[in-house]
């Protein structure tokens, strides 16, 4: 270890006498072959494995693993490649009229790794096996023969040799690691993803205390990623990014991370970048979970999104998105634990949007509505393009995903949406110049809202879904309404439910800006580490 001072390892025919653990050691050896010879004409014939291995022995070919099954139709043994052509040719001869007859058949399987757990521990011990097995699983390393001796000391399974590595980190995590890790890949680092690095950075002590090893080991922009396995100091990521070489494509990012062969990896996508979305299967392929407050993914067409959910269920993934409603409230997890506990939903209503909260909270005419829209955009309380915000497409996503959440069959389209931005500046890229043009209909907003101040009563944009069907638009309200108390960016989410029909469920408070969102993905990143197994 060139380490002097360490105390070093002993090796003694007595045990430690320092409590055994399940395993001792973790070894694999590469470029092997997993032959198998199966058939009928080998169930209750006596001599076959003498025969097998006998030829094998005579051909000089090192068996280094064996398995066979009861039922006697088969019998599968691993060979270095090195081996693998002679074995085949001796087999061929010694079962040449098995083999012409269709009695038996030869499977050659290359490319092949033995994986094997040692440990005195392990003896008279339930569920190390399935320790090993469950681990290997949960990370869609498929396992294509097993050997374990009567002496319990050592299992042995064979995996995908590509899988080698990946494999060896997976089942010492499992048996060795005292800290949960979590690795983490984030893309995006405008006002979220930013806020979202100095939250890590400045919790790395607290969730070290608590037995959770985060680190983030990719980093990406539009244009660039950087990549450390032991991960990225969050003290300097800026200039790490800034010289990273790296060109990003979200499936480059994806090939890369996964190149790194680290167990419980997950997406964190704080872009509202479409494209990131797209990728999502090439990141959950490539085993890695997904955190983001980014809605585009639980918004996709219908077919594309359950295509999505199924991919997840059958590699075993998570996909969490608190952020998704109401930044960093619990809005998401407590509708979850509303409908898993068995209450009904009959009506979710409130203001859904941050930002347009923050406006409607704040205007009164006194000043220009397009003004608050400026300055909602410079304090991040907008999407990068604020049209995003005001033409209701943000508050229907966000309905279409409480939607489905409760199990509605929904699309976007059927959202009915009011917008507030004029026909005329609704197409296009967004610029700066957005803002200007915006302007010239100051006069139509603040005609509406002295309307309303006349009859006492004050605007609010809110989303409704009920009965199947979910709007948003702009609507009066009295000033003794809940959602006309609301404060600042305050989301205001109430939940009628069977339980809950006398007095609303309300969930309140701020529903936008960079620190309380990424607080949000935050709760994320705890939960995923609350449910990755011990």
């Amino acid at each position: 270890t060139y380490n002097p001072a360490a105390p070093g390892t002993l090796i003694s025919s007595r045990r430690s006498g320092d409590g055994e653990g399940l395993a001792k050691g973790i070894t694999s050896i590469g470029d092997l072959s997993l032959l198998t010879l199966r058939g009928a004409g080998m169930v209750g014939v006596p001599g076959i494995a003498e025969r097998l291995f006998r030829t094998l022995a005579s051909r000089r070919v090192n068996v280094i693993l064996i398995s066979q099954a009861s039922s006697e139709h088969t019998i599968c043994f691993a060979v270095l490649s090195a081996d693998t052509d002679r074995a085949v040719d001796g087999i061929g001869q010694e079962f040449r009229f098995e083999l012409q007859h269709r009695l038996m058949s030869l499977e050659d399987k290359t490319g092949q790794a033995i994986l094997a757990v040692v440990g005195e521990g392990m003896k008279g011990r339930p569920g190390v096996a399935g320790k090993v097995f469950e681990a290997l699983g949960r990370h869609n390393i498929n396992i294509s023969a097993i050997a374990q001796g009567a002496s319990e000391r050592n299992i042995s399974c064979v995996i995908n040799a590509a899988q080698q590595v990946h494999a060896l980190n997976v089942i010492h995590e499992a048996f060795f690691e005292t800290r949960k890790r979590l690795a983490l890949a984030i893309v995006g680092v405008g006002n979220i993803g930013t806020a979202l690095l100095r939250q890590l950075q400045q919790q790395r002590a607290y969730l070290l205390s608590k037995g959770f090893d985060v680190t983030v080991v990719g980093l990406a922009d539009s244009k660039r990623f950087a990549l450390a396995p032991e991960g990225i100091n969050l003290t300097r990521w800026k200039e790490t990014l800034a010289a990273a070489r790296h060109r990003m494509t979200p499936e480059t990012f994806a090939e890369h991370v996964a190149g790194m062969k680290l167990t419980n990896v997950a997406l964190v996508d704080c872009t509202a970048n479409p494209s990131i979305v797209d990728a999502y299967p090439a990141f959950i392929n490539r085993d890695l979970h997904i955190i983001t407050p980014n809605k585009r993914a639980n918004a996709l067409p219908w077919r594309r999104y359950t295509a999505l959910m199924q991919l997840l269920d059958r590699r075993q993934k998570y996909f969490l998105y608190e952020a998704n409603v109401g930044a960093g409230l619990p809005v998401m997890s407590t509708l979850r634990d509303l409908i898993a506990s068995g209450d009904e939903i009959v009506r979710i209503e409130g203001i859904l949007s941050g930002t347009l909260s923050y406006l409607f909270n704040t205007f009164d005419g006194s000043v220009p509505f397009s003004e608050l829209v400026r300055e909602a955009h410079t304090l991040g309380f907008t999407e990068p393009d604020p049209r995003d915000d005001l033409s209701g497409q943000d508050v229907a996503r966000k309905l279409l995903i409480l939607a489905r959440q409760i199990g509605l069959k929904m699309d976007l389209s059927e959202v009915r949406v009011d917008s507030l931005v004029p026909r005329a500046l609704g197409r296009g890229a967004y610029s700066p110049r957005f803002l200007t043009a915006f302007a010239r209909y100051d006069h139509e907003m603040t005609k509406r809202v002295k309307s309303a101040a006349s009859r006492g009563a004050v605007l609010r944009y809110v989303g409704i879904l009920e009965n199947g069907r979910a709007r948003a638009g702009l609507n009066e309200f009295p000033r003794d309404h809940p959602v006309a108390s609301a404060k600042g960016s305050d989301n205001v989410i109430a939940f009628t439910t069977t339980r809950y029909s006398r007095t609303p469920l309300v969930v309140q408070g701020p529903g936008a800006g960079a620190d309380v969102t990424a607080m949000g993905v935050f709760s994320d990143i705890l939960k995923l580490l609350h449910y990755l197994p011990q």
